[in-house]
């Protein structure tokens, strides 16, 4: 993503962007930072990594690119969209913000001017110490992909090194910045006991017990695919063992419905944010962030005054007789929505099945490129109709897992 021209380097993908994207912050493995928060992501192409195993290999592997769902953005067009749709985080994510790091100063500094923005960092953090300075200086928030322990894994199968990865999570740990940890737990490759437990000890000897850690689900994927998706069972044997060892709040990713999901007071074991169902939900959390039952501080931050920042908006589904039905496939939970073809503005909607009333899903304007996010209600739930108020086509994507870019459109 640079070129040396007459001895000076060049960025040549400042602003080129995928499409703009609302979804939730626990798509990038917050879970302690404003739960159910609505986030505008933000991705771009290239990498500094090139994992065998990439969920994203369509924009984080340049040659693999489909230049036509690219677009330009400026920090204004950005802070616009997040703006009109009531978004108050914008999240660096998808392929790698680090290879962008001029278009994410740039529009964080923009943010902190024009508004009351939160910015979120998911990254692998192959990073070198200054521009990461600079980062700390500006995000709110850093959920970072520790990829493995091993330093072959990473010289092999990441093509980068493990060392300049322990060492920004150790930089940023040392700052108030919120933080989190997650590890993609890969069939054969770093889903051993011992791979969890020296995660776990890492964490807690360099960072605290009160970081939290989320081991996450993969799904076969780009160069490495001879294999199963990783079973719910070895996410929980690693999150035990990471108990075990001390950590405070570990979680397991990509499985949706799974008790693990939930937040628990510490001190007392009370549920204080349910994740299972398809909507986030606070439970005996306090709007300062305190457990309702014992009065402890539950270690997970709110926005002062409200609770939260998740909320729906819309002016009500109004006459809809155009719909598509989508039915779910067994190994998706996500839905990427977004329209082509409108010729003035509207709204998209959602009925779930069994459920009488359409949810809203989202507001586009023609030629706006923004994706909204459907979530299935619970595993149970074979189907859902979507709406648009306005004449045009409904596009659909499949996410594989959270922080999955989809390039490929569902067709009917």
């Amino acid at each position: 993503m640079r070129v040396n021209h007459n001895g000076r380097l060049y960025t040549i993908n400042y602003g080129v962007s995928v499409e703009l994207a609302e979804e939730r912050i626990e798509t990038e493995a917050v879970y302690h930072y404003r739960p159910g928060s609505r986030i505008l992501s933000l991705g771009n192409i290239g990498c500094m990594l090139n994992c065998d195993f990439c969920h994203n290999w369509k924009t984080s592997q340049y040659r693999k690119l489909d230049d036509s769902k690219l677009s330009v953005e400026t920090p204004e067009t950005v802070i616009q969209t997040a703006t009109d749709n009531g978004i108050e985080v914008l999240s660096w994510t998808y392929n790698d913000p680090v290879v962008w790091q001029e278009f994410v100063v740039d529009t964080a500094l923009a943010s902190k001017k024009y508004g009351s923005f939160v910015n979120l960092y998911k990254s692998a953090l192959y990073i070198a110490k200054e521009p990461l300075d600079e980062l700390i200086e500006l995000m709110d928030i850093f959920s970072i992909s520790l990829k493995s322990m091993s330093e072959e894994f990473y010289r092999k199968i990441a093509k980068g090194e493990l060392g300049p990865v322990l060492q920004g999570i150790k930089q940023i740990a040392a700052t108030d910045r919120h933080l989190e940890i997650s590890q993609l737990v890969i069939p054969g490759l770093n889903d051993t006991e011992a791979e969890a437990r020296k995660t776990a000890r890492w964490i807690i000897d360099h960072c605290g017990p009160h970081v939290p850690l989320h081991f996450v689900a993969f799904h076969p994927d780009y160069k490495y695919q001879n294999v199963q998706r990783t079973r719910l069972e070895s996410l929980q044997l690693a999150r035990s063992i990471a108990l075990d060892e001390g950590i405070r709040h570990c979680y397991v990713g990509n499985s949706p419905f799974a008790n693990e999901n939930n937040s628990h007071c510490k001190s007392c074991n009370s549920l204080l944010v349910d994740r299972v169902s398809g909507d986030v939900k606070l439970v005996n959390l306090s709007a300062d962030g305190w457990c309702e039952v014992c009065g402890k501080e539950a270690d997970i931050q709110l926005k002062q005054g409200t609770g939260t920042v998740a909320c729906a908006h819309g002016k009500g589904p109004g006459d809809l007789s155009d719909f598509r039905v989508i039915e779910w496939p067994d190994s998706i939970n996500n839905l990427h929505i977004s329209v082509r073809g409108a010729s003035y503005p509207g709204e998209i909607f959602a009925q779930h099945q069994g459920e009488a009333e359409k949810r809203f899903v989202g507001a586009f304007k023609p030629g706006q490129t923004m994706r909204f996010t459907v979530t299935r209600k619970d595993r149970n739930e074979e189907s859902v109709r979507l709406y648009s108020s306005a004449e045009s086509e409904l596009i659909v994507y499949l996410i594989e897992d959270r922080a999955h870019f989809p390039t490929d459109e569902l067709r009917s």
